[in-house]
């Protein structure tokens, strides 16, 4: 299996009026391989996430997650031990990590790399038993969207995935559980689990949701196809994502209101606590001086639409 935070990347996405961009995850219930999982999650009052709750047939762990400085730190405590990520920012952004996987004895340092503010590269190194194990990941974005994921093991290519979008805007932590990855269903309290602390700092996030994956196995010559359906629940969250086709699992999805949110900006007034301010095509500014409607991201995470007057 292959570890770190790009086997699969899932996103959940928004209703016209980004009516969850106010409200927090909860808990997801994840159905694969004919496993059920639940996942709950505990916040700080920056709407961080600082615990993850997992429990399932085969599985009960608790991860904690650490916010100083530069660093999000998440220990991941099991039956069997327990697993370490380290991960190092700089200009609120992931630039490189040290993972440890206690019960495959795993070492793997990841590197991060951006154009401009889109995740492009995300290059790892595993050692274990002995051996030393690269592989690449390679996002190519098209528009405000990742078009291709290129999956490199020991310098071949392996796999290369497309995707085809719906034409909805993701809440923020969504959009890169289901949209910034290879599209192939995860696991979200082992494959996705690292992503609920750094996801704020990825940089620019995908714009809109994808409904198809098409991945192609080159080394095993074979090409697989996912199908994305979403359900809204009467407040126009997303509740459920339904994944068919090659592969098929269910993401139940409960929502709790955040913290705090913004909501309006005066003459052009400074954004309090904001880190980045983006058009509504995705497209970062400079400032808020301009009236008319724009995202606002805050260190948190936590994304909002603001009427700037």
């Amino acid at each position: 299996m292959k570890k770190g935070i790009f086997l699969v990347m899932l996103c959940c996405v928004l209703t016209g009026s980004l009516c969850a961009q106010n409200k927090r995850l909860s808990k997801i219930v994840e159905n694969r391989l004919s496993k059920e999982t639940t996942v709950q999650f505990t916040y700080d009052n920056q709407d961080r996430v600082v615990q993850m709750q997992i429990s399932g047939a085969d599985k009960t762990s608790v991860a904690d997650f650490i916010y100083e400085g530069n660093e999000v730190r998440i220990n991941h405590q099991y039956s069997s031990g327990t697993d370490t990520y380290v991960y190092h920012l700089a200009d609120n952004k992931v630039q490189s990590s040290e993972i440890f996987l206690d019960v495959d004895i795993v070492n793997i340092t990841e590197n991060y790399e951006y154009s401009g503010d889109f995740l492009t590269v995300v290059a790892n190194e595993m050692k274990f038993s002995g051996r030393t194990k690269t592989e690449r990941n390679e996002f190519v974005w098209v528009g405000n969207n990742p078009g291709e994921h290129k999956y490199y093991y020991k310098g071949e290519l392996e796999t290369r995935s497309t995707f085809v979008y719906g034409n909805m805007s993701p809440h923020p932590l969504l959009s890169v559980l289901f949209g910034l990855g290879s599209g192939h269903p995860s696991d979200v309290s082992d494959d996705l689990l690292p992503l609920f602390g750094i996801y704020p700092f990825l940089g620019a996030l995908p714009q809109n949701i994808w409904s198809q994956v098409t991945l192609e196995d080159l080394y095993e010559n074979r090409t697989m196809t996912y199908n994305y359906d979403y359900t809204l629940n009467s407040d126009g969250d997303f509740a459920m994502v339904t994944v068919s086709g090659s592969s098929s699992a269910t993401y139940e999805l409960e929502w709790e209101n955040a913290v705090s949110s913004i909501h309006s900006i005066e003459n052009g007034k400074t954004i309090t606590k904001a880190t980045s301010i983006y058009n509504l095509k995705g497209q970062r500014l400079g400032d808020a001086s301009r009236p008319g409607l724009v995202m606002v991201r805050r260190p948190d995470g936590t994304v909002t639409k603001v009427v700037v007057r």
